[in-house]
């Protein structure tokens, strides 16, 4: 069922759109499993430290050359179906790109940059995993190079020591871990493997560290998270500074060529083409907004928002607003990500209109205590409505919604009253309140 569609009132979408419809990029064939991202930030990993704070080591600028996009997605060192398999298909060689040709840059076996590690008073070391989407945990695991590790040879299996296991966590966003480290000196590597308890996707990373140093690490200063700046130029460039540029001779203003025609919107009554695009689908598919072919649609609904105590949330904040593309900005308050790709391709496709499907297999969770109450159902309409079909719901002129994105809500329920996914609440009641 669709809450509301503002762009068009008699548009027959405002029915059950859980109809069959057209579905992008395989959906039906993709498990809905990369909704977790992170890395270690404390002690930073590779891709961290060259992302946020040391861009222009020489090793990072590399890393930049070979893949910008890589950096960017610093979040996503991941095996989507892992479900504990990680020596068995994470080769010897390639432990710190988990096997991901994209991460390749980081399995070379240089003098990465290193941080300094002390332990605490208590003689453990603090070892700090941040979470841009949290999700329950199985486990992390840590591992330290043994003394025979030879540096000059890419990370294995074999080189690794496991010395932690933090069994299950709740989903949390920032996991400080203290872990007993044997005694080492000089530079060592820890990886770190996060696996998800909700899913069977895992993720990795790679910290290089300098042990033995002594003293104890000082109490720790809260400073601001660095800003990022992205490199818009393509890779193979040089970070050198140019020379300038002779002044041109000025040159006649050439005529412009004329605008292409906007894709006219569809007719008030005419057939409706519906898609889904998945929110995961950016990942192991790499399949993006860009790619849809809008000329051959009328809607879109993107999958999926979830539900929290009991209201309308973005499903993968990483995916929906934060994923860097190229033209996006890193200024305070930007939107980037999938959300802002969508906007770009409506405003070239003004017939186009998109949807925010909530719930589905793994989201539907929520829908039966959400729609119990009539005090509940309000809570939970009010909420979807400010976050996804307004902009500023407060009215303090601070974006707090995305209403220049979407044009209604889709409601996937799945299921009322019985079936669906493992975990899911099913009543009575759900009939009545559907």
């Amino acid at each position: 069922m669709v809450l509301t569609d503002r762009s068009n009132p008699e548009d027959p979408t405002v029915k059950i759109s859980r109809l069959v419809t057209a579905t992008l990029a395989g959906l039906a064939a993709i498990p809905a499993v990369a909704f977790g991202h992170g890395s270690m930030s404390d002690p930073p990993s590779r891709v961290y430290q060259c992302f946020f704070t040391a861009k222009d080591d020489p090793r990072c600028v590399e890393a930049w050359t070979a893949n910008p996009q890589a950096l960017y997605d610093w979040t996503e060192v991941n095996i989507a179906n892992a479900a504990g398999r990680h020596r068995e298909l994470i080769p010897d060689g390639k432990l710190c790109s988990a096997g991901r040709d994209k991460y390749a840059s980081f399995d070379r076996a240089v003098a990465w940059p290193a941080t300094t590690l002390r332990p605490g008073a208590d003689g453990k070391y603090s070892l700090t995993w941040k979470s841009t989407a949290p999700h329950a945990t199985e486990y992390y695991r840590v591992y330290i190079t043994k003394p025979s590790y030879d540096q000059t040879r890419a990370l294995r299996w074999d080189d690794l020591e496991l010395v932690h296991d933090t069994g299950r966590i709740a989903a949390e966003a920032t996991t400080t871990m203290k872990v007993s480290l044997p005694e080492r000196t000089g530079r060592q590597v820890l990886y770190t493997v996060w696996q998800r308890s909700d899913s069977p996707e895992a993720f990795y990373a790679c910290t290089d560290v300098v042990m033995g140093q002594g003293g104890t690490a000082p109490a720790p200063t809260p400073t601001p998270a660095p800003t990022p700046t992205p490199d818009p130029m393509p890779p193979g460039h040089d970070h050198s500074t140019p020379a300038p540029a002779p002044t041109p001779a000025p040159a006649p203003a050439p005529t412009p060529a004329p605008a292409p025609a906007p894709t006219p919107a569809p007719a008030p009554g005419g057939k409706k083409v519906i898609a889904y695009f998945p929110a995961w689908g950016v990942y192991g598919r790499n399949f993006h907004v860009a790619d849809i072919p809008a000329e051959r649609l009328t809607h879109v609904n993107y999958a999926f928002a979830n539900i929290a105590n009991g209201r309308c949330v973005l499903g993968d904040p990483y995916a929906d607003i934060d994923r860097f593309y190229p033209g996006d900005s890193w200024d305070p308050g930007s939107m980037r990500g999938s959300f802002n790709q969508l906007r770009k391709l409506k405003a070239q496709h003004p017939g186009l209109r998109a949807m925010i499907s909530v719930g589905g297999w793994t989201w539907s969770k929520g829908f039966s205590d959400a729609a119990l109450t009539d005090a509940s159902r309000r809570e939970f309409v009010s909420s979807c409505v400010n976050l996804f079909l307004r902009t500023d719901s407060n009215g303090d002129g601070a974006r707090d919604g995305y209403g220049d994105v979407f044009d209604g809500i889709d409601i996937d329920w799945e299921y009322p009253v019985s079936g669906g996914d493992s975990g899911m609440v099913n009543r009575p009641e759900d009939k009545r309140t559907y």
